[in-house]
């Protein structure tokens, strides 16, 4: 359903920002999450800090992403400009979080961006959940604290959101759906789009809000065209401010756009990754030909489950998309389940009691208990068993730690295949906010 929940809570409103939106019944619980957040970020800092520490594995591959800036961070400080004289495998805006980052750190010290990175992220991740939470105020006031407490402390937000940049693509993200949810659609396109400058991933807001419309306009002709004219103008004005300045100067500079090109010939280029379920099939039965056509699979999967579900509201059909694109992936990150979780949380404050609340619930703690158990847990200790990744190296090298990392990738396909399963047949929004 488009543009629902579009209800105004309470009177005698006070402070600014989001405590302005909010009823004054509301602005206490608000504020102790605040606290409670701060609190429980810097608890796992700590706690994370030290049982990381007791195994190499864990802290290369735990803080691998970061390492993977240090040169873009290096030259950015040394006044090279990326995306015109280097590349970097990430959109435009996420080289700006990190040419922020260069500057904020121009000696360059690892231990230092460490340091600084996990502050950052782990105070936008206590933002986000402030926000998060005024949201939820207005689709079912009753059970707001509870999904923001489940948004701020879910395994893979507390152990990786501090080390990736997840946190800064969600905000954008969390706003335009704010803007969904009021009818405000433009507006949300906007946020997604800006969103889609950092991760690719907002897109698929953007494609599922306009096939919401196409479905329920569809026999009046007339108002379908425009909309979408005006969205995609909309996308396409975000990418040429953010895009438009590196583009520019590779061509009076270099005469070619090619490190900007650089970015998504990458992706088109990227290999097969063995945290996935192509990948493990590799590591124990050898090479398949096939597995490069994953991406078309997942595409076709995702373009019939859009077809499919025309009257699907946004927060099921959104993590059925993402569900999709990950299932034959070639590459399934873990941070990936970020994405889409804050729309799982927002299905289980609509859900009415019951069987089907229990098992989204138990379903979404069972899912993210599972991801990061594959990582970065058993993936650093399988890969101290097979030394790197090749066909048939589980089969020749590999232990009980290379066992359970594989069983674990194909149980955590099971599951998310199984969670699709509940979200086929979701229900039209529920008109709460009390």
């Amino acid at each position: 359903m488009v543009g629902s929940g579009n209800k105004k809570l309470g009177t005698n409103r006070i402070g600014f920002g989001i405590l302005a939106d909010m009823p004054l019944s509301r602005q206490k619980d608000f504020l102790g999450l605040a606290a409670f957040g701060i609190g429980t970020k810097a608890l796992a800092l700590a706690l994370g800090a030290y049982f990381i520490s007791r195994s190499s594995a864990w802290i290369n591959h735990t803080f691998v992403d970061l390492w993977g800036w240090l040169d873009f961070m290096n030259r950015s400080a040394a006044g090279g400009i990326p995306y015109v004289e280097f590349s970097k495998e990430y959109p435009v805006a996420a080289g700006m979080v990190y040419w922020v980052f260069a500057k904020l750190n121009p000696e360059g010290d690892s231990t230092r961006f460490l340091q600084l990175h996990t502050l950052v992220m782990s105070i936008w991740d206590v933002a986000n959940t402030l926000l998060f939470y005024s949201i939820l105020i207005e689709i079912r006031a009753r059970r707001a604290f509870f999904g923001a407490l489940l948004f701020l402390v879910l395994p893979t937000f507390l152990i990786l959101s501090p080390v990736r940049f997840e946190a800064v693509v969600l905000t954008p993200v969390l706003l335009g759906y704010r803007q969904h949810r009021r009818g405000n659609l433009h507006q949300a396109t906007f946020w997604w789009a800006i969103g889609a400058m950092i991760k690719i991933f907002p897109l698929l807001f953007i494609a599922v809000q306009e096939f919401g419309i196409w479905s329920k306009y569809k026999g009046k002709w007339k108002k379908l065209p425009g909309h979408a004219v005006i969205s995609a103008g909309i996308v396409l004005l975000v990418a040429l401010l953010v895009n438009g300045p590196f583009l520019i100067a590779g061509l009076f500079k270099n005469g070619n756009i090619d490190a900007w090109l650089a970015t998504y010939r990458f992706h088109l280029e990227r290999p097969l990754y063995w945290d996935t379920v192509l990948g493990v099939l590799h590591l124990w039965w050898g090479n398949f030909p096939w597995e490069r056509h994953a991406s078309a699979w997942s595409s076709i999967l995702m373009i019939g489950l859009l077809l499919l579900t025309p009257r699907l509201r946004i927060e099921a059909k959104s993590v059925l998309l993402m569900g999709a694109a990950l299932l034959f992936n070639r590459v399934y990150s873990t941070q990936f389940h970020l994405w889409f979780y804050p729309m799982l949380i927002v299905l289980l404050a609509t859900e009415a009691e019951g069987g089907h609340y229990r098992k989204l619930l138990f379903g979404l703690l069972l899912l993210d208990l599972v991801n990061v158990l594959v990582y970065p847990f058993a993936f650093s200790n399988a890969l101290q068993e097979i030394h790197q990744f090749e066909a048939f190296s589980a089969r020749d090298r590999g232990g009980g730690w290379s066992v359970l990392f594989s069983g674990l990738i194909f149980f955590r396909a099971v599951v998310l295949l199984w969670f699709m399963g509940l979200l086929w047949k979701e229900k039209s929004p529920i008109e709460l906010n009390r």
